[in-house]
């Protein structure tokens, strides 16, 4: 992936990529390029969290007022691209998974509320939706009430968190 990013003119994601790992300081780096990216074309990073469900992900919210939603579109799309997308999916498949233990426990309490069987020992949203969240027909109804609980779940937990992302694994 580094030399494919040098190849596109990405350098500052290629340095990163280059070794095949991705530090959680290359990682960071990558937000503050971004950031930077956005900054450059009128555009911001608003608030930003570590996400509860993961420990990992920088979930964060964007503004753009006054620009039109074609500019936000290319300008997004274009920075995102050039500094998060690459590092940030290399970063997050590979960091160890640490879900806040009161949103584990809040979201494990939902998915039996839904009539759910678990043992209690899940540690992840993929082993909280069953084996057979993901199949060739998509997602499964258990996967989308994982989704569902982890979301109510962080929205009563932690309100200030004002986005949301999940990751199957």
């Amino acid at each position: 992936m580094g030399a494919e990013q040098r190849a596109a003119g990405n350098l500052e994601q290629a340095a990163a990529l280059e070794d095949g790992a991705v530090t959680r300081e290359e990682y960071e780096a990558a937000f503050a390029d971004l950031g930077a990216c956005l900054s450059r074309h009128g555009y911001s990073i608003g608030a930003s969290w570590t996400s509860p469900i993961d420990g990992n992900t920088i979930l964060f919210r964007m503004d753009g007022d006054g620009l039109s939603e074609t500019n936000k579109e290319q300008v997004v799309g274009s920075c995102i691209g050039s500094y998060w997308d690459p590092v940030s999916a290399v970063y997050q498949d590979t960091a160890e998974f640490a879900m806040d233990e009161n949103l584990r426990l809040a979201a494990i309490a939902c998915l039996r509320e839904l009539g759910y069987e678990l043992t209690g020992d899940e540690r992840t949203p993929a082993e909280m939706s069953g084996p057979d969240a993901v199949t060739d027909n998509g997602l499964s109804r258990r996967w989308e009430d994982t989704v569902a609980c982890l979301r109510a779940s962080q929205h009563d937990l932690f309100p200030e968190i004002e986005t949301f992302a999940i990751t199957h694994r």
